[in-house]
């Protein structure tokens, strides 16, 4: 049995609503008028996948995080095991800007990797805060904000590997 799962929400300077919806595995844009469209992917019943390209041909696994940068650039978090930012184009178009080389449990969630990310923002000049989990002992322990380039450069903005439990404060 399949679960339904919410949508994630992203609204543009011009006042269009942008779903990425995981259960249909498609980016579904809303414009101010109202009218409706599948942006990007299809909706059929074997549309799973991790496929880069023209809208009718993109595939999208699990969506975790739909966002714009102040540039209205769209961007989402897919995951196909492996942890991927990936830019829909206005046209619909995907390209994927980053993605985890190597995602096994748990040796090689290692931070930093995207692996474990869970959420995203894009934030001005190409970049993308990311939270990631850490796992421990098959259950989740931390949870870190990085800041990604698009190389896959990372800085952390807050959160420490090891620590569990919650603290207020600056960054780590």
């Amino acid at each position: 049995i399949e679960t339904y799962r919410p949508v994630f929400l992203a609204l543009d300077s011009a006042g269009a609503l942008y779903a990425a919806d995981p259960n249909d595995r498609v980016i579904r844009k809303y414009a101010a008028d109202g009218q409706a469209s599948v942006l990007s992917g299809t909706v059929t019943a074997s549309n799973r996948g991790s496929t880069d390209g023209p809208a009718s041909v993109a595939r999208f696994d699990d969506l975790r995080a739909i966002s714009l940068d102040p540039a209205d650039r769209l961007f989402v978090l897919d995951s196909n095991g492996r942890s991927a930012i990936r830019q829909i184009g206005s046209d619909g178009s995907v390209t994927t800007l980053l993605r985890a080389a190597s995602c096994s449990l748990p040796t090689n969630l290692v931070p930093g990797t995207l692996c474990t990310a869970s959420q995203m923002v894009a934030k001005a000049g190409g970049q993308f805060l990311v939270s990631e989990i850490g796992l421990g002992n098959s259950r989740s322990n931390y949870t870190q904000l990085r800041s990604y380039t698009v190389q896959g450069a990372y800085t952390v903005v807050a959160g420490l590997p090891s620590a569990e439990g919650s603290s207020d404060g600056q960054g780590s």
